[in-house]
């Protein structure tokens, strides 16, 4: 395990946010929003969905629940949502519970503004990846790639556990976590990325993050290696590469499952430059087990 740090700024800036929240529950429920930006869930996930919800009670989280969990909407309509909850100054955060496919044709109709003056979070995964990214090219605000849903699907209770300690406490298991250097011994820059299919959606747009002096972070749930080294290839032609400080790779998960074979190390090696620093961590990407990690703040790891 290694020691992870950020600037001092953002360890204050967080501290005092975490702990006015806090203080705040104390006084009054605190209240967070469920939304879903990317794809509606499914009418047959309605229990899941409903433990969770008694789960975040439990810890004193009331959640204001967007018009759209089983519904899907208009892009617009949604975007208005999501603008009403960074608006609200009674909910503390915004928690994703969605995935899929839909989360970019949101970014065109925020107003960016409003996120970047807002000192709420959104947290998701997967499909968010587009939204959350898209958020910091525009407002330098991070957002956590976590999806909140593992509370309730972590049997072991692990995940409940280390939110709880994080959101309350400011403890930091739940971003603490392990990893090995493939090459290189040590990197230091903005965290931006996720899930790389996601990512490259933005590919092209005003909302694709700078990533000079980045790290760079991958997972990915589908895709064999003709897929992933499509994904690298992309990445490599449009020179984020080469502008990057370094990359963490996360969990590949069907690759890794069906120990597809070039691994995604080596697929990944075909297109970066020799000196580059690259990490690897099974603890963070789609499996219910996973770790957060924080884009748009800044990570140092070494050997």
């Amino acid at each position: 395990m290694k020691d992870i740090h950020m600037h001092d700024y953002m360890q204050k800036n967080w501290l005092f946010h975490r702990l006015f929240c806090y203080y705040y529950q104390v006084e009054r429920k605190q209240k967070i929003a469920l939304t879903c930006c990317s794809n509606a869930r499914k009418e047959s996930e309605k229990d899941e969905i409903g433990k969770l919800i008694r789960c975040l009670e439990s810890m004193g989280l009331e959640t204001v629940q967007s018009s759209f969990l089983y519904s899907q909407g208009s892009y617009e309509l949604k975007a208005k949502e999501l603008m009403e909850f960074y608006e609200n100054n009674n909910i503390s955060d915004i928690f994703d519970i969605s995935g899929g496919n839909l989360s970019n044709t949101l970014l065109p109709l925020l107003d960016y503004k409003t996120i970047e003056e807002s000192e709420k979070r959104l947290w998701g995964y997967s499909d968010l990846t587009a939204l959350i990214n898209g958020i910091y090219q525009k407002t330098g605000r991070s957002s956590m790639l976590y999806q909140i849903r593992n509370l309730v699907r972590d049997m072991e209770g692990r995940q409940e556990k280390e939110f709880k300690d994080y959101y309350f406490e400011n403890k930091k298991d739940l971003l603490d976590f392990s990893f090995s250097f493939i090459q290189g011994d040590g990197m230091h820059g903005i965290v931006v990325g996720g899930n790389v299919r996601c990512l490259l959606k933005l590919a092209g747009t005003p909302y694709f993050p700078d990533m000079n002096g980045c790290i760079l972070f991958l997972e990915s749930l589908h895709g064999n290696p003709a897929l992933i080294e499509s994904f690298f290839s992309q990445l490599e032609q449009m020179e984020v590469f080469e502008k990057a400080s370094g990359i963490i790779l996360g969990t590949f998960t069907e690759m890794e499952e069906k120990k597809y074979s070039p691994s995604t190390a080596s697929l990944l090696s075909r297109h970066i430059r020799k000196p580059m620093p690259v990490a690897k961590t099974y603890e963070i990407g789609h499996a219910c087990t996973s770790k957060a990690l924080r884009i748009g703040e800044y990570l140092s790891i070494e050997k």
